[in-house]
C-alpha cells in the first residue's frame, strides 16, 4: 500500500473489541490484548455471527469499531494499523490479512476488520440472508482489502478447531460470488475453470498442506469433507452458519484416531478427484514444510468482488 502524509493509526482512533465464541485459549489471548490495548472490550459466547457483531457495535462509541477474532494473535509487540485517512471516509470495511497457522496462507480469513459502526448495527448477513450473504459479510458489504498481515490466525489448537477451520474454508474457497457451483456443472467443467484463480489456489492449499502442524491432518479432513458434500448436495452451503448442525456433524468424527483420520481424508480425496484436473496431493510433513518455504501468497489489496464493481 502506498501511504501519503495523511495517515492515521486505526488503533489510536477507534475502539477495539475482542470477539470470541468457543476458541481455545481465548482467556489467555484476552489477557494479551488487554496488555497491548488496555481500553479494549471483550464480547464472548454470543451465538450467531450477525448478533455477535451487532453487540460489538453496541459496546463502542466511536464511528468505527475494530474487531479482533478470538483465534488471532498480534505478530509484533507494538501493533499499529496505519492507513490513509481517505479510506475511513468511505463505508468500506477495512479488512486486514492474517497468516494461517496451519498452512501459511495469508489472506482475509481471520484477519482484523475495521467496521463502520452504523453498518454493523444494521447488518443482516449470515442468519437472515440468502445463500451468498450467509457465507461471508463481504458479499453484501463493501470490503477494502489491506495486504498487511499484523496477526496470525491460530486455528490448530484442538482437532475440533482445526476441522472446523478447514471445513469452512473448503466450502468458502470453492464459491463463485458467494454461491455454490451447481452440482450438475462441477464435474463436467472442473473446479479449475469455475473458481476464481486466487481462491482456487487457496482451496488447493487447504486440501493438501498442513500435516507438519499439530492437528493439521484434521484441517485437511475438514476441508475435504466440506467440499465433498458441497459438490454433491443441494443447499449444503447453508450449514456453514448453523452451529447446532455442525456439532451434530462433529459427532461422526470426534472419536477417530490418527489412522482413521488419514483413511477418511483419503476417502474424500478420492471422491474429489473427478472435480480436479489432477488428484489431490498427500503431502508429508517434510513436503508441507518445504512448500511453506516457497509459498507465495496471491496479492490482496483494494475493493473486493461485487463491491469493486459497484464503486
Amino acid at each position: 500500500m502506498i501511504f501519503s502524509f495523511k495517515n492515521i493509526d486505526l488503533l489510536k482512533k477507534y475502539e477495539v473489541v475482542f470477539l470470541t465464541y468457543d476458541e481455545p485459549e481465548k482467556e489467555e489471548r484476552w489477557h494479551r490484548i488487554q496488555k497491548l490495548l488496555p481500553k479494549a472490550h471483550w464480547v464472548d459466547g454470543i451465538k450467531g455471527f450477525d448478533k455477535a457483531h451487532r453487540e460489538c457495535a453496541k459496546r463502542v462509541t466511536t464511528e468505527r469499531v475494530i474487531i479482533i477474532d478470538g483465534d488471532n494473535s498480534f505478530i509484533t509487540p507494538r501493533p499499529s494499523l496505519v492507513v490513509p485517512k481517505k479510506l475511513v471516509k468511505n463505508d468500506f470495511v477495512l479488512s486486514y490479512s492474517s497468516r494461517n497457522s496451519i498452512n501459511g496462507l495469508t489472506y482475509g480469513n481471520g484477519g482484523i476488520k475495521c467496521w463502520p459502526r452504523k453498518t454493523l448495527l444494521e447488518i443482516q448477513g449470515h442468519e437472515l440472508s440468502d445463500e451468498a450473504d450467509s457465507v461471508d459479510f463481504c458479499y453484501s458489504t463493501p470490503y477494502y482489502q489491506i495486504s498487511e498481515a499484523p496477526t496470525e490466525s491460530i486455528v490448530h489448537i484442538t482437532p475440533f478447531q482445526a476441522f472446523r477451520a478447514g471445513f469452512r474454508e473448503g466450502l468458502k474457497m470453492s464459491l463463485i460470488n458467494g454461491h455454490a457451483i451447481p452440482t450438475e456443472r462441477a464435474e463436467d467443467l472442473k473446479l479449475d475453470y469455475l473458481v476464481p484463480s486466487t481462491n482456487f489456489y487457496r482451496l488447493k492449499v487447504w486440501l493438501e498442506v498442513g500435516r507438519d502442524v499439530m492437528n493439521g491432518s484434521w484441517a485437511l479432513l475438514g476441508a475435504r469433507c466440506g467440499l465433498f458434500h458441497l459438490l454433491r448436495e443441494d443447499n449444503y452451503l447453508f450449514h456453514i452458519r448453523d452451529y447446532d448442525w455442525f456439532m451434530e456433524l462433529w459427532k461422526d468424527f470426534e472419536n477417530l484416531n490418527s489412522e482413521q483420520v488419514e483413511e477418511k481424508s483419503r476417502f474424500y480425496a478420492s471422491g474429489l478427484a473427478p472435480f480436479f484436473k489432477e488428484e489431490l496431493k498427500e503431502l508429508t510433513i517434510d513436503q508441507s514444510l518445504e512448500f511453506k518455504k516457497t509459498l507465495i501468497n496471491p496479492k490482496r489489496e483494494g475493493l473486493i468482488g461485487l463491491a469493486a464493481i459497484k464503486y
